[in-house]
């Protein structure tokens, strides 16, 4: 599956919707946010982190709240393609130990939070179904900086980290702490992926079993070498103990987390370790953004939540190539990052599509499986069958066996009969002084069910078929690749940081590959708030991206894939309703290419003004990690004195603040009366709904309970939203 690993990653992938192969994942266990290639994935997740079928089978509730009805009548109830299904979605924070009880009083009619076995077995002979997948994983994360005089870091030697596999009990975590409910890991894809069988006599090559005693013949050699001893049953080294420093994440989100960590620990103290646990959540920063040749942490407890799922799953390979600085702490300037020529190869090609076909890009698949087990910077453990309830009364459900019922279209299909509403357990939605903006909108998987519903994305990932279809929009690509080029048109443009504008490209640019978008069904519908959504937000997200990497003041804080947008070399408004992205990129699969060209926008006088805000004035942070940084708040577009500002903001800007972002060539595409429009449309929205939640999906929100974190969304009728897909 694919995997969202840092927090950037996860972030990148919600932000622009980048698949990742064969799953999206949600991973909140590092030092910056979560995302994706996905992302993008989410991501990039993770992370995460994609799949997505729509199989619609709606009854029509719409036409019982519309026309008038009765119980008679919703007997007879026929399916329809009216999308959403449900008028009202409630995602309701709902503790594990509470889910059974409101599931049977029926309190709840869905709960995503994932129950315990034991639950589980409470439930069997009730009015509810239990759904099972192994969308969740549970790994280890070495840091392989080098010793100093001083401290020992056995992590820097790869037969050290390797022999980790021979030391913990797969088996074990999953018969004590995971009750059964999951399955020994061996590699970042999944036994029952596409793709396991075409590296399956690799990783069968390797001997990954739990044998503890060959563990310890390998450890102790890695110790005696870099000069410690052992002196009854406990290693020092000049006199002191070798500590090893575990981090662990100790919030509620994600499980068993924390149990699977102390397990590790311990069996590190077994062989005679010291071990200092490190225990962090979300609300701080944490040792892994230091600098990893500081050695303040050894070993991280990985662990990530897939939403989605897809093929062609090379990502845990390019992520852990060296250029991506995927280790903890390396993606500051100047920080220390471990060196591998050969991964870092394979990783570039397959990041940068550099194969001529399937049958190359399988033998890169192989040698990077090889390459990323024998250097084990990472190890995984066991993967988790998550389990997920619904009240046998909800209809519309249409389980994944990757992802169980975590699934985007599953939100929009759901509804139970003669109710206005499906009401959904999770475990957490949002807290007053969480991050909740356009950068920041879903950073946790719990969130990102609620984004789902109401985001749509240019396209999504085929529940039966596992590849990238469109959505929204439409696509076609032109491909010179994997060695050829096309030529840019000369008036194809590309945002110049330093000159503040859209400069054409001129004769003699090229890129591999040419994707037109067709936005026919986007431009001209409606932002929730009514507005028209129009080739200036189009624009604005183009430019905030580009900007995001270009703009040293914003790069510093927003933290962007720069090898991903830097692919991107030009676009190129071909009519009222076509884009054509010119990307470096290429893939036998064309969803696998349309999907590093995609992008979702946002309402761009929103977006622009949140910006301000923070790259400007750095007032507000667009995180928590930055918002501590500089001694300011995490924007969050629930919290009302945030709301006002942001208000504040878009009253005092100007249309000739944007000229150079809206105008291409010769052609302004942003008029005064569209900026006065948006203006009006927000601040009534704002007065209405008390958020600046403003998006384009099948639901919109409706209002936040902030006693009880409880959201509540409603069908997205009033702005023309007709779309089954």
């Amino acid at each position: 599956m694919e995997l969202l690993w840092k927090e950037q990653e996860i972030y990148n992938a919600v932000r622009e919707n980048k698949d990742i192969p064969f799953a999206i994942c949600y991973n909140e266990f590092v030092d910056i946010l979560i995302i994706k290639k996905f992302f993008k994935v989410f991501s990039k997740n993770n992370m995460n982190k994609p799949t997505l079928l729509i199989i619609t089978f709606v009854i029509i509730v719409a036409a019982f709240f519309l026309f008038g009805s009765s119980e008679k009548k919703d007997s007879t109830m026929k399916e329809s393609k009216v999308i959403p299904a449900s008028e009202n979605l409630v995602f309701k924070k709902v503790s594990s130990e509470d889910a059974v009880k409101q599931l049977i009083n029926h309190d709840i009619d869905v709960y995503l939070g994932t129950l315990s076995p034991d639950d589980a077995a409470r439930l069997k002979d009730s009015n509810i179904n239990i759904y099972t997948a192994p969308s969740q994983y549970f790994g280890l994360d070495f840091n392989p900086a080098p010793s100093t005089k001083d401290t020992i870091n056995p992590f820097s030697v790869k037969e050290f980290r390797f022999s980790v596999n021979n030391l913990i009990n797969k088996q074990e975590i999953v018969d004590t702490i995971l009750k059964g409910y999951g399955a020994p890991r061996k590699i970042s894809i999944f036994d029952s992926s596409p793709d396991y069988d075409l590296v399956r006599d690799i990783v069968d090559s390797y001997d990954l079993s739990y044998d503890q005693t060959v563990a310890m013949d390998k450890m102790n050699t890695v110790m005696l070498g870099l000069g410690a001893v052992k002196n009854e049953g406990k290693w020092y080294f000049k006199n002191k103990p070798v500590v090893l420093k575990v981090v662990i994440y100790n919030g509620t989100a994600y499980g068993e987390v924390k149990e699977v960590g102390e397990y590790v620990a311990m069996q590190f103290e077994k062989i005679g370790f010291d071990v200092e646990k490190i225990y962090y959540d979300n609300s701080k920063d944490t040792v892994l953004s230091q600098d990893p040749k500081d050695l303040a942490w050894n070993i991280r407890i990985d662990t990530a939540i897939y939403y989605s799922a897809s093929k062609y799953d090379d990502y845990s390979i390019i992520y852990q190539a060296p250029f991506m600085k995927g280790l903890s702490g390396s993606s500051k300037e100047g920080a220390w990052n471990y060196e591998n020529e050969k991964l870092d190869s394979i990783g570039k090609k397959l990041f940068d599509g550099d194969y001529a076909d399937e049958k190359e890009w399988v033998s890169l698949l192989r040698d990077g499986t090889k390459e990323v087990i024998d250097n084990a910077y990472s190890i995984q453990l066991v993967t988790k069958n998550q389990i997920f309830a619904a009240d046998k009364d909800v209809k519309g459900i249409n389980p994944s066996k990757y992802v169980g019922i975590r699934e985007l279209q599953n939100f929009k299909s759901m509804y139970v009969p003669g109710k206005d509403r499906v009401i959904i357990g999770t475990k957490e939605t949002y807290k007053k002084d969480d991050p909740l903006n356009y950068y920041w909108f879903a950073t946790n998987i719990y969130r990102m069910d609620i984004k789902q519903c109401l985001r749509d994305f240019a396209g999504w990932n085929n529940q039966n078929t596992l590849e990238y279809e469109d959505n929204r929009w439409g696509s076609e690509i032109t491909t010179a690749g994997p060695k050829g080029k096309l030529d840019i048109p000369s008036d194809a443009f590309m945002w110049n940081s330093a000159q503040h504008k859209w400069i054409n490209l001129g004769q003699g640019s090229s890129a591999t590959t040419k994707v037109t978008f067709d936005l026919s069904r986007y431009i001209g519908t409606k932002w929730h708030d009514g507005s028209i959504i129009s080739w200036s937000d189009i624009l604005y997200s183009l430019y905030a991206d580009q900007e995001s990497v270009h703009n040293e003041k914003w790069a510093s804080i927003a933290e962007m894939d720069a090898e991903s947008i830097n692919k991107i070399k030009a676009f190129r408004i071909v009519d009222d309703k076509h884009l054509e992205v010119y990307i470096d990129a290429w893939h036998f699969n064309k969803g696998m290419i349309v999907s590093q060209a995609s992008f979702t926008p946002n309402d761009w006088l929103l977006y622009a003004g949140t910006n301000k805000i923070i790259y400007e004035d750095n007032s507000m942070m667009n995180s928590a990690s930055n918002g501590n940084k500089y001694n300011v708040p995490a924007m969050n577009l629930l919290n009302k004195d945030h709301v006002s500002k942001v208000l504040e903001k878009i009253n005092g800007l100007k249309a000739d603040e944007f000229s150079s972002i809206f105008t291409v060539g010769d052609k302004n595409y942003l008029t005064a009366s569209e900026l006065d429009d948006r203006r009006k449309n927000i601040g009534i929205w704002a007065g209405k709904y008390n958020n600046l939640i403003i998006t384009d999906g099948p639901f919109y929100l409706d209002s936040y309970d902030n006693e009880n974190e409880a959201v509540y969304l409603k069908a997205n009728r009033n702005s023309g939203y007709t779309f089954s897909k």
